[in-house]
C-alpha cells in the first residue's frame, strides 16, 4: 500500500487515505488539518484512480452507547464538512460513505422487502448449492 505522500509514477494506483478526526476537532468543527492537506481536489495534485480511496472517522466516542450518526456533534461536524468540502462523496470508500451520510442526512427512512420464501443461512456444503 502506498502513502498519500509517496511520490505517484505513471500508471500506479492511488494511495489509501486514513483520516482521523480527534474528538476536540469535531466539537470545535476543525476540519482545518484535512483542508491543509487535500484542500481544493480540482488544484491539488491527487494522483489518478482516487475515487473511493478515503477513510474518514471520528475518534473519541468508543464510550458512547448510540451510533455515530446519532451523536449531535458529530452529525453536525459531517454536516459542515459537506458544506466546506463537498468532493467527499467522490472520494470516500463505502463504509465511510454510509456513516458520513447518515450524519448528513436530515432525516431518512428505511423500507423493508419481506420475501418470506428466502432464509439466509450458512452453506455448509457450498458443492451441494451448485446446479447440475
Amino acid at each position: 500500500m502506498k502513502r498519500f505522500d509517496e511520490p505517484i509514477g505513471a500508471g500506479d494506483e492511488a494511495p489509501i487515505v486514513y483520516w482521523e478526526f480527534r474528538r476536540e476537532q469535531v466539537e470545535q468543527n476543525d476540519i482545518s488539518d484535512f483542508l491543509l492537506k487535500f484542500g481544493e481536489p480540482l488544484n491539488a495534485d491527487l494522483p489518478p484512480k482516487t475515487q473511493g480511496t478515503f477513510h474518514i472517522a471520528v475518534a473519541g466516542y468508543d464510550d458512547d452507547k448510540r451510533e455515530i450518526s446519532e451523536i449531535p456533534e458529530v452529525r453536525a461536524f459531517y454536516t459542515n464538512f459537506h458544506e466546506v468540502w463537498p468532493y467527499w462523496l467522490f472520494f470516500v470508500e463505502v463504509e465511510s460513505l454510509r456513516t458520513m451520510m447518515y450524519c448528513v442526512l436530515k432525516k431518512f427512512g428505511v423500507i423493508a422487502l419481506l420475501i418470506p420464501h428466502l432464509v439466509l443461512a450458512p452453506v455448509r456444503n457450498p458443492t451441494a448449492m451448485q446446479r447440475r
